[in-house]
C-alpha cells in the first residue's frame, strides 16, 4: 500500500489531547477511594489526574485551529499506534507517585498491561497495594477491555478506514450482519451491555 499524504501531526496531537483528557476524568472517579482510605492530603492520584487534565487541555488547545480539518488512514494508523503508549505513560503516573512500584519501568509496565489487557503484573503481594491504586489498575483494565472494539468500530471509519474489517477479525464467532448497521448504534449496544454486566457482577460482588 502506498501512502500519498503525509501525517498531520497537530491534527494527531489533538485527538491524543481528547484521549488524554478522556483518562484524565477516569482517574478522578478513582478519588473518593483514595480520600476514602488515605485523607485528603492523599497527593498521588489527584496529582496525576491534575496532570493528565491539563495535558489533554493544553494540547486541545494548542491544536484548535486543526479542529475542522479532514484526517488520512496514515493519521488513523498513527493515532492508534501511538495511543497505547500515550495512554500508559500518563497512566503509570499513579503507581510512580504512590510509590507502588520501585522505578518508571514497572509502572509502564503495569499501566500497558491494563490498557492492553494483558494480564500481566509485577505485583507479588497484591494485598500490600493501596486501593486506590488497586481500583486505578482495575479501571484500566475495564477500560482496555472495549477499547479496541472502539478504536475500530468508531474512529477508524471516520478516518477513512474499515473499522469493522478489524471489529470481525478482534471478535470471532460474532457476525456483525446481526448487529445494527449504523456503527454508533453498534457501539452504543455493545457499551451498553457492557456497562449492564459490570453493575451486575459490582452487585453480585456486592
Amino acid at each position: 500500500m502506498k501512502w500519498k499524504t503525509k501525517i498531520n501531526h497537530p491534527l494527531v496531537l489533538r485527538i491524543e489531547g481528547q484521549l488524554i483528557l478522556i483518562e484524565g476524568l477516569m482517574m478522578l472517579t478513582v478519588l473518593p477511594v483514595t480520600y476514602l482510605h488515605h485523607g485528603l492530603y492523599a497527593f498521588s492520584m489527584p496529582f496525576s489526574a491534575l496532570i493528565t487534565l491539563l495535558t489533554g487541555f493544553i494540547l486541545l488547545i494548542a491544536t484548535r485551529k486543526h479542529k475542522d480539518e479532514k484526517t488520512s488512514s496514515r493519521d488513523g494508523v498513527y493515532v492508534v499506534c501511538i495511543s497505547w503508549l500515550v495512554l500508559s505513560l500518563f497512566g503509570a503516573m499513579p503507581y510512580l507517585l504512590s510509590k507502588s512500584v520501585p522505578n518508571f519501568t514497572d509502572g509502564f509496565f503495569e499501566a500497558l498491561s491494563g490498557f492492553t489487557t494483558t494480564g500481566a503484573t509485577i505485583f507479588t503481594r497484591i494485598e500490600d497495594v493501596p486501593k486506590d491504586i488497586l481500583l486505578w489498575r482495575s479501571m484500566t483494565q475495564w477500560l482496555g477491555g472495549l477499547a479496541i472494539i472502539v478504536f475500530t468500530i468508531a474512529i477508524l471509519p471516520y478516518l477513512g478506514m474499515s473499522g469493522m474489517q478489524l471489529f470481525v477479525a478482534e471478535i470471532n464467532g460474532i457476525n456483525y450482519d446481526k448487529l445494527h448497521p449504523r456503527i454508533m448504534h453498534t457501539v452504543r449496544r455493545i457499551w451498553g451491555l457492557y456497562l449492564f454486566f459490570t453493575l451486575l457482577e459490582t452487585l453480585l460482588l456486592y
